[in-house]
């Protein structure tokens, strides 16, 4: 008898299919939560943020060949996540964007005419609109949209009535380069229209007061001729004041001046020491504002180009290079308080002293401070001093020559100058002489990088005293 052969177990294939299926759904679900690439940064000073905006807080700085993952992007920023499992918000820009230096002082440089927005959207009210080619600051960048200021010069009366408007630009609309590049260009644009200055309205109304001249110096000699070895009629006093005979405008820049007193007596004095009405005929009495950080000074490094300026004692040290690092340095410390800071040159190139006081008046700054070396043919002379024309600027001359007391070299104190810079100048101006380039010691002191610093942070200090004088 033959017994039936037993079936063999037979292999359910459905629960086997389902249990596939269901390992592969979780694995689909745990790679889209996984971050989907890995990117390199190659970058320095990418600081990571805890939201897509440059003023958030920084939660860390990721340094060059970092590896984070990438786990989402949005309007020019990626949130990330790095090795020690910190996540945060980079900007996209920045990391594409090689000329930037940080994601902080940046600027925008419009490519086409650009609309500036009240709000961060596109279908806010339109503020203005912006020409192609200008260059606008940038205060802050966030989710796609710039933060920037808009001064007088780019609104119209329609547009608002405050000197400062906030403006809101599309990030993409525009290409974002260095704040110094800004600065430049915004500068010579400035420069630009001293084509458009009139000396002639200046000269016109200087015509129509009558010139008097004051006595800065005690004793001051009255010649008979015009010499300092003819015979001295009269001394006179600071203060006094005697009647210009002629006319300012065709000896203005004569070596001395025809004066006569309120008796009929007349003489002639040096009109490097004395101080004519006239030229502070349409000049602003300062300080303008009150706070350094809302300031636009001009710095005005003397000399430059053919123009060396006075010379060391073996002709090896120019005082055109002293004053230029000495404004550098100055402009450095100003920027980080705030200040907007213009300057007659950044180079070694010549200008021209009209050219400087013009720069001055068209752009309306705040104040003017030209920088020199001094130099003697008596190699123990040295020291440094502060000179202002007009008696209105004596608050600011005081302000700063206070600060200079803790420099190494001696404070020799505010004089008198009669200096085109500050003659011509409608601004609040002075003129600093930084230590004598003929005195062996002075100049060794005057091309450190410490005393550059130190007179920097003296100067920088000094302004801030002189413009809480008008709170």
């Amino acid at each position: 008898m033959f017994r039936k052969k037993r079936k063999q177990p037979q292999f359910k294939i459905v629960p086997i299919v389902i249990g596939v299926c269901v390992v592969l759904l979780a694995l689909v679900v745990a790679v889209s939560y996984w971050p989907k690439q890995q990117v390199t940064i190659e970058r320095e000073q990418v600081v990571l943020r805890n939201s897509p905006d440059t003023l958030a807080e920084s939660i860390g700085e990721l340094t060059s060949s970092t590896k984070v993952r990438l786990l989402e992007e949005r309007n020019g920023w990626a949130r990330v996540r790095t090795e020690n499992q910190q996540e945060g918000w980079l900007p996209i820009w920045f990391l594409d964007n090689r000329t930037l230096i940080n994601d902080q002082a940046i600027a925008a440089q419009l490519l086409i005419d650009t609309p500036v927005y009240g709000e961060r959207e596109e279908s806010g009210p339109l503020v203005t609109t912006i020409v192609a080619g200008s260059y606008l600051l940038v205060s802050q960048e966030a989710e796609g949209w710039l933060s920037v200021q808009l001064t007088s010069e780019e609104l119209t009366d329609e547009d608002s009535t405050e000197l400062e408007t906030k403006g809101y630009i599309p990030t993409r609309l525009v290409n974002l380069v260095p704040e110094e590049r800004a600065l430049a260009h915004n500068e010579a644009y400035r420069f630009e229209k001293l084509r458009a200055y009139d000396p002639e309205a200046i000269a016109a109304a200087r015509l129509e007061v009558e010139p008097e001249v004051t006595i800065q110096f005690a004793n001051e000699p009255l010649y008979e001729e015009e010499s300092t070895y003819s015979q001295v009629l009269y001394r006179a006093m600071p203060g006094e004041v005697f009647s210009l005979v002629g006319e300012l405008a065709k000896h203005k820049d004569d070596d001395f001046y025809l004066i006569e007193s309120s008796e009929g007596e007349r003489g002639y004095v040096d009109s490097d020491r004395v101080a004519v009405n006239t030229f502070s005929v349409g000049r602003l009495e300062g300080p303008i504002i009150s706070q350094l950080s809302k300031a636009t000074i001009m710095l005005d490094p003397g000399h430059g180009g053919v123009d060396t300026g006075a010379l060391s004692w073996d002709s090896m040290a120019e005082e055109k290079v002293a004053t230029l690092e000495l404004a550098l340095e100055i402009k450095k410390q100003l920027e980080a308080k705030g200040a907007t800071v213009l300057m007659t040159r950044d180079e070694d190139h010549y200008v021209e002293l009209i050219e400087r006081t013009e720069a001055s008046n068209v752009n309306e700054v705040d104040l003017f401070i030209s920088l020199h070396i001094d130099g003697s043919e008596d190699s123990y002379w040295s020291g440094t001093s502060t000179y202002y024309y007009h008696q209105t600027d004596k608050t600011l001359a005081e302000a700063v020559n206070q600060e200079l007391d803790n420099q190494e070299l001696e404070n020799l104190g505010i004089m008198f100058g009669n200096y085109h810079v500050l003659r011509e100048n409608t601004r609040p101006s002075i003129l600093l002489e930084l230590g004598y380039i003929s005195n062996y010691y002075d100049v060794e002191v005057i091309f450190s990088h410490e005393y550059q610093k130190s007179i920097a942070k003296s100067i920088t200090k000094g302004l801030e005293n002189y413009f809480t004088t008008s709170e």
